[in-house]
C-alpha cells in the first residue's frame, strides 16, 4: 500500500434530517395562550441544539421555555 490514504469522511451533524414539529408549528397560536412543539435531532448525528425563540418584548407577558429530555 502507499500513502497517502484517501478516506472518505462523514458529517458529524446533518441539519436536513432534524424535525420540528407540533401545534406551536403547524398552527397560528395566539400569543395569549400557551403551546408546544418538538424537536426530533435522532436521526440528525451528533451535535449541540440551539433553538432561537422571538419573543415581542413590548408586550408584557410572561414567556417560558422549557426543555424536555427523552
Amino acid at each position: 500500500m502507499s500513502s497517502p490514504f484517501n478516506v472518505q469522511v462523514q458529517p458529524n451533524f446533518e441539519p436536513h434530517k432534524v424535525i420540528v414539529d407540533g401545534p406551536g408549528i403547524r398552527n397560528g397560536v395566539p400569543a395569549s395562550l400557551e403551546t408546544s412543539f418538538r424537536i426530533d435531532t435522532r436521526d440528525a448525528g451528533f451535535e449541540q441544539v440551539d433553538v432561537s425563540i422571538k419573543v415581542n418584548t413590548k408586550k408584557n407577558r410572561k414567556n417560558i421555555f422549557t426543555p424536555l429530555k427523552k
